[in-house]
């Protein structure tokens, strides 16, 4: 037998779960990924996880004209740096550090940098289990043409880079023909 009491413990199990289904889907593809700049985007994306976690991250955006970035890899970008936030956060016994945006020799360059704990690069390498999260990320830069930069040492802090080439538009192409 169906009654009220039944009933409204079925809808607050559904509402809970749509809830939970619009996070997923706003953490795999922001929609503010549609409105912004990559670089404006960290920048709401840093500020909310320093709201959301008491953290520190300090950033600073060095790109001064807008950059045309595929919208896949606009969402790769910025998933990865919240990955590495994230990382930050549960493994480095730190909430503070530093992340910056550049444009360098036809790169974008986001560098993440704290001063935690750090690790062995070259064990996480070795490594099958750990480092997982690490690896994956390095493929999907693999994907677009870029690459991941690991720098830490145990003690020491880690300092992360995410490189990506910046192609040209086809307009910018012709007018140098």
């Amino acid at each position: 037998i169906i009654n009220q009491k039944n009933l409204l413990e079925v809808q607050g199990y559904l509402e809970q779960a749509v809830r939970e289904i619009r996070s997923l889907i706003y953490q795999l593809s922001p929609p503010i990924l549609d409105d912004f700049d990559i670089e404006i985007a960290l920048g709401f994306l840093i500020e909310e996880m320093n709201a959301k976690h008491g953290s520190s991250f300090f950033y600073t955006n060095n790109i001064k004209e807008p950059m045309s970035l595929d919208q896949a890899v606009k969402v790769t970008l910025y998933r990865a740096v919240n990955e590495l936030m994230t990382n930050t956060l549960k493994h480095s016994g730190t909430k503070d550090g530093e992340i910056d945006v550049s444009f360098i020799n036809e790169k974008m360059v986001i560098r993440v940098e704290d001063h935690g704990s750090g690790f062995d690069v070259d064990t996480i390498k070795r490594s099958e289990s750990h480092g997982f999260g690490l690896h994956s990320l390095s493929e999907r830069m693999e994907n677009f043409g870029g690459k991941i930069q690991l720098e830490s040492n145990p003690g020491d802090g880690t300092i992360i880079h995410l490189i990506i080439p910046i192609t040209q538009s086809k307009e910018n192409e012709y007018e140098k023909s």
